[in-house]
C-alpha cells in the first residue's frame, strides 16, 4: 500500500541508515552466507518511507548472525539511524523471559505450576475454580485482559497508572471471562499476575531477577526490564505513529509501566544470545526450551497454539516458536524454525508495516536458500497494473468516511485531482484508476471498488485483498437487520458498570441509538474504531452491535429495559452495566482521571 521506495536504497542514504555483518561462530566455522540480501532491502522498501522511522532484520542460523542491517531512523528529532545496537522495546516478546523466570523457580521447587496463583496472591479474588500458574503462562486462566479493562473504563494509556492500580482494576472484577481451562484467550493480565508472583517468590523485583538469572548469565549487556518510566535507555529507538498529513507523532510515551506481560528492552546481539539458549540450554532447567515450546491443553485436551510465552505452529510443515509485540509505537516479531536452527527477526518502531509479515517473506526467502524450498506463490511477482485515465470529478462523488459492520474506517478524499484512501493509524496511499469505478493502490496488489446506486450515489466500497472482500458504507446503520423505529425510547438512558466504574449512556437519534462512553485511549480508537460516540447496530430485538462489540439488554419481569451485557467474542468478555434508574444502593458514579 505504501508506496515502493528503492530511491531509499541509494548509496549515501544506505551508507547512513544500514549496516550489514555476517560474523564467524566461535569454532572458526564460518556461517553459511545469506545471498537473499537484496531482496530483504527490497522488501523493506516497499514498507519504509525516506526520512521516517525504521527497523532492524535479522537472520540467525545455527545459532549466529548470518544476516543484520538497520534502516531508516530511531530518532526523528536528531536523525539518528537505526543500527543493529539499536535498542528496542520487544513488547509482548517479553512473555518468553517471564515463562523461563517461573520455570527457574520451578526448578528450583519454589513454586510449581501446577499451585492456585492464590498461594502467592492470596487478595487475588476466590472464584470458586482453581487457577494454576500453568493457566497463567499459557492464557487459558480465564483473568481478564487489562488492556480492554482500561479502554472501556476510559483511562488513555497516555495516563500515569501505578502498578497498584492496574492490580486493583484485575481484583474488582467480579468475575472470570471462563472457567480455568476451558478456553484461550490471551490476556496480558495474566503475565502481570506472574511478574507478581516471581516477585513474591525470589523476594527481588523481577527487573533484578532476570537481569540475575538470564540477562548477565548469557552476556545479555545491552538489555533490561523498563519498570521506571524515568529510566534513560541508551540507544533507544522511539516509537512514532503517521500523522494526518506527512509527518510523524510520538508514540512512546504511554504510561502504564506494567512488567510480566512486555516492557523488556532489547537489541539484536543480546537476543540472539537468548535464541542461541533454546539450542544450549546454558540458563535455566533442563528441558526449559522444550517445556517452553509445548502446546498447551484445555481441559478437554484440545490443543492450543501457545506453550510457555511463546506461540506454536506449523509454516510450510515446519515447526515453528515465536512471539510478536506491540507497544506505544514498537512493532516486533521474532520467529524460529527450532528443527532448522533458524530464527528469523524484525524490530520495529513504527506501526505503518507488519514485522510477522516481514519475517515469514523474509523466512521464505532462508529456506528457499538453505532448504531448498521453493517460493510459495503469494511471494511471486503478480502481473503489473497499469493506471488509465478517469474523472477527476467523480472523486469529489466518492470522496467521505466509510465503515465496515465491525467499525473498521477508510477515509476517501479528492486530493490535487488524485483519489486517495487512508486506514485509522496508517500513511495516506494513492489510489490509481483502473476504471472510472475501480482503483488499486500505489504499491500494493488490493483493489477498491465503487458500487453506485441508479441516482449516482455511492452505495459502497469493497476492498479486495487476496481471497479477502471487505465492504464498507458510509453508515453502519445500513448493516442493521432490525428495524426498531419507535422503541429508542426504551433503550435511552444511563447505564453503570460496577467491573469498570463507568457510566455509558445510550440516546435515540434519527438513524438509530447511539452509544456514548468515556472512551478515549486514542490508540485503541484507532485500532478499535470505537469513537466514544458509536452508532449502534440493530442485529434482532435487545440486540446490537458498535464495532465488534455486541450489546445484550435485558428486562425485568415488567418488560422493562434494565440494562445490558457489553460482549467483546474474541477476547471472551462480558461486562454487566446496571440502568440508572434500576441500580443498587451503593451506586458509585465513573472514575475521573
Amino acid at each position: 500500500m505504501i508506496k515502493n521506495m528503492i530511491g531509499f536504497f541509494l548509496p549515501a542514504c544506505l551508507a547512513l541508515t544500514a549496516y550489514c555483518s555476517i560474523n564467524k561462530p566461535e569454532s572458526g566455522k564460518p556461517v553459511a552466507s545469506f545471498i537473499q540480501a537484496a531482496k530483504v532491502d527490497s522488501l523493506v522498501a516497499e514498507v519504509l518511507e525516506p526520512g521516517g522511522p525504521g527497523c532492524v532484520v535479522a537472520v540467525f542460523k545455527d545459532q549466529q548472525i548470518a544476516f543484520e542491517r538497520g534502516y531508516g531512523l530511531a530518532n526523528l528529532d536528531y536523525g539518528l539511524p537505526v543500527t543493529p545496537a539499536t535498542v528496542f522495546d520487544i513488547a509482548s516478546i517479553s512473555k518468553q523471559f517471564t515463562a523461563a523466570c517461573i520455570l527457574i523457580l520451578a526448578e528450583r521447587n519454589q513454586l510449581a505450576l501446577d499451585d492456585d496463583i492464590r498461594k502467592f496472591i492470596p487478595e487475588f479474588p476466590d472464584y470458586g475454580p482453581k487457577i494454576e500458574i500453568r493457566r497463567l503462562l499459557n492464557h487459558t486462566s480465564g483473568v481478564r485482559d487489562w488492556v480492554w479493562l482500561l479502554t472501556l473504563e476510559g483511562v488513555p494509556f497516555e495516563n500515569a497508572i501505578t502498578r497498584q492500580e492496574l492490580f486493583e482494576l484485575i481484583y474488582r472484577q467480579k468475575n472470570l471471562a471462563f472457567a480455568p481451562g476451558s478456553d484461550f484467550v490471551y490476556s496480558n493480565s495474566a503475565y502481570n499476575l506472574l511478574s507478581l508472583i516471581i516477585e513474591r517468590v525470589s523476594g527481588m523485583p523481577l527487573s533484578r531477577f532476570v537481569s540475575r538469572e538470564i540477562f548477565e548469565p548469557l552476556g545479555m549487556k545491552n538489555s533490561c526490564v523498563f519498570d521506571d518510566r524515568r529510566m534513560v535507555v541508551k540507544n533507544r529507538a522511539l516509537g512514532y505513529i503517521p500523522d494526518e498529513g506527512d509527518g510523524w507523532l510520538m508514540e512512546h510515551y504511554f504510561n502504564p509501566v506494567f512488567t510480566g506481560s512486555s516492557n523488556i528492552h532489547s537489541t539484536l546481539g543480546d537476543l540472539l544470545l537468548w535464541d542461541r539458549n533454546f539450542y544450549t540450554g546454558d540458563v535455566g532447567p533442563p528441558g526449559m526450551a522444550a517445556s517452553m515450546e509445548d502446546a498447551g491443553e484445555l481441559n478437554n485436551g484440545e490443543a492450543i497454539k501457545y506453550g510457555l510465552g511463546l506461540w506454536v505452529g506449523e509454516y510450510r510443515e515446519l515447526r515453528t516458536a515465536g512471539h510478536d509485540g506491540d507497544w506505544a509505537g514498537s512493532f516486533a516479531y521474532m520467529l524460529r524454525f527450532p528443527d532448522q536452527r533458524l530464527t528469523v527477526l524484525c524490530l520495529s518502531n513504527t506501526h505503518t508495516f507488519s514485522p510477522r509479515r516481514m519475517c515469514y517473506k523474509i523466512a521464505d526467502l532462508c529456506l528457499a536458500q538453505w532448504h531448498a524450498m521453493e517460493l510459495p506463490e503469494r511471494d511471486r511477482a503478480p502481473a503489473p497494473r497499469v493506471p488509465v485515465g478517469a474523472d477527476p470529478s467523480l472523486y469529489d462523488v466518492y470522496s467521505g468516511e466509510y465503515v465496515t459492520e465491525s467499525g473498521r474506517k477508510l477515509s476517501l478524499r479528492l486530493e490535487n485531482e488524485m483519489l486517495t484512501g487512508r486506514f485509522p493509524g496508517s500513511r495516506k496511499f494513492k489510489l490509481l484508476p483502473l476504471s472510472a469505478t475501480e482503483f488499486f493502490p500505489e504499491g500494493d496488489n488490493a483493489t477498491l471498488s465503487v458500487f453506485r446506486d441508479g441516482a449516482g450515489v455511492v452505495e459502497r466500497i469493497e476492498w479486495r485483498s487476496g481471497e479477502k472482500t471487505t465492504t464498507y458504507y458510509d453508515s453502519p446503520y445500513k448493516f442493521s437487520k432490525y428495524d426498531i423505529s419507535g422503541k429508542g425510547a426504551e433503550y435511552a438512558g444511563e447505564y453503570y458498570s460496577e467491573d469498570l466504574r463507568a457510566t455509558y449512556r445510550i440516546e435515540s437519534a434519527d438513524q438509530g441509538l447511539v452509544l456514548k462512553s468515556p472512551i478515549k485511549s486514542r490508540y485503541m480508537m484507532e485500532l478499535t474504531g470505537i469513537t466514544g460516540n458509536d452508532p449502534l447496530v440493530a442485529l434482532a430485538e435487545d440486540s446490537f452491535r458498535f464495532a465488534f462489540f455486541e450489546i445484550k439488554f435485558r428486562r425485568d419481569k415488567r418488560g422493562r429495559v434494565s440494562g445490558y451485557t457489553l460482549i467483546h467474542p474474541w477476547a471472551s468478555l462480558r461486562i454487566e452495566f446496571a440502568k440508572l434508574e434500576f441500580r443498587q444502593p451503593g451506586y458509585r458514579s465513573g472514575i475521573n482521571r
